[in-house]
């Protein structure tokens, strides 16, 4: 479960349209919505930089989708 702070309510909108998102997509975006590095995010999660990037694109495209509805 995610806690939001104060830094990151304006956001409430986005991170509750990450229920549409596979997992590991949501973990990804919701990272970047914290603040970390596409780098960090590899790291930590144990993916091929490119890997972040791809599910970036995938979740955007995924999240578009979704709004258009």
């Amino acid at each position: 479960i995610h806690v939001m702070n104060r830094n990151t309510t304006f956001l409430f909108p986005l991170y509750e349209s990450l229920k549409f998102l596979p997992d590991d997509h949501a973990t990804v975006i919701r990272m970047y919505l914290e603040g970390w590095k596409p780098e960090e995010i590899a790291t930590k999660l144990g993916l091929a930089l490119q890997t972040v990037y791809n599910k970036r694109r995938e979740a955007i495209l995924i999240l578009r989708k979704h709004m258009v509805k």
